[in-house]
């Protein structure tokens, strides 16, 4: 990559994480969410995509340790975000799992992505969409 494009793109990922962050400001501070982490987002945004997941799968799926996971799901158990429950066949093992808090939280977290990608492709045909999904994806290794 060039030296003259560096900037350009800095800004305009600069540009788009503000977007992001105007849109999901807005949107939590009207839904009662303000008080969460990006930390926390992205733990909730794991767990949804994962389902139920134990403790430690929780753990190998963000890349920390366990005990890392306990303290930060018991935060969000405290703060009505999550449930934990026993497994039905080992009675030792716990689950997490979305409260009625954190499935709204997290449907709302999603339907910003989704205004956010309205946003960025509102001036854009379909191959120029497609072309733009395919760079990202390339981008992050996908």
């Amino acid at each position: 990559m060039s030296e003259a494009m560096t900037p350009s793109l800095e800004q305009t990922i600069a540009q788009v994480t503000r977007l992001m962050a105007n849109l999901e400001g807005q949107a939590f501070q009207l839904e009662g969410f303000a008080e969460l982490s990006m930390r926390q987002i992205f733990y909730l945004e794991t767990i949804a995509r994962l389902g139920h997941p134990s403790f430690s799968e929780l753990a190998d799926a963000l890349g920390v340790t366990r005990p890392s996971v306990t303290t930060l799901v018991g935060k969000l158990i405290r703060n009505g975000y999550l449930q934990k429950v026993q497994d039905d066949e080992d009675r030792r093992s716990f689950h997490i799992i979305l409260s009625q808090k954190g499935q709204t939280f997290t449907q709302l977290h999603a339907n910003m992505h989704k205004q956010v990608v309205q946003a960025l492709t509102l001036r854009l045909d379909a191959a120029e969409i497609e072309q733009l999904s395919a760079l990202l994806r390339k981008a992050v290794g996908e």
